[in-house]
């Protein structure tokens, strides 16, 4: 899956060339982060059950990384996925963990915060947040918002000032990606979305 089916960046050999010229096609937004689609499956199957007020990104990412960690190490084609079961019970005790479990009428186990923590990148959660905001989902609520997460976490890049820290894209570059991959799937059509330039 790419953001966009063009291989090459778009460069402008005149700069100073006239508005006649025919169009170019737009500038490469990077590589579409690789998605695991039995993971993100199984993911999108237990939040659509288990949203609480609004679709909460962070337990999408949350669900989807702990699915992924009981893969790692294995070949490609020998992993043995959680069920959704297993990843609704975690969903419960990670949200248990942090107060915010309510009633479930799907589970009927008796659920527990975990006693596996899951790392996630609450600053990519935060660019996906703000993308989410204006931009409703078109292709699969958990889908996209995994698929925008994983681009803001794989375009971040060190700090030049060398203290550890990362730099991010502040949500220009995601819509941008955002929009690229719906053209690319036939979910919208360019220029369609009325707060995007």
């Amino acid at each position: 899956m790419t953001a966009l089916p063009s291989p090459e960046p778009s460069f402008d050999e005149d700069p100073f060339a006239t508005a006649t010229r025919a169009p170019q096609p737009a500038p490469r937004l990077g590589v579409a982060p690789e998605l695991d689609v039995a993971a993100a499956t199984t993911t999108a199957f237990v939040m659509a059950d288990h949203q609480v007020g609004w679709h909460d990104i962070e337990d999408a990412v949350t669900v989807y990384h702990w699915i992924l960690s009981g893969t790692s190490g294995l070949p490609a084609g020998l992993q043995i996925y959680p069920t959704a079961g297993q990843a609704a019970a975690f969903l419960h005790g990670h949200r248990a963990r942090q107060a915010r479990d309510v009633e479930c009428g799907w589970c009927i186990s008796d659920l527990r915060p975990p006693r596996v923590l899951v790392e996630i990148d609450e600053c990519a959660v935060a660019t996906t947040r703000y993308v989410f905001a204006g931009h409703s989902p078109k292709g699969g609520e958990t889908l996209e918002m995994l698929l925008v997460y994983l681009w803001v976490v794989a375009t971040s890049r060190p700090s030049y000032s060398g203290d550890g820290t990362r730099v991010y894209d502040q949500g220009e570059g995601a819509v941008r990606f955002l929009h690229a991959w719906r053209l690319e799937q036939g979910l919208e059509d360019e220029d369609s979305c009325p707060i995007c330039p």
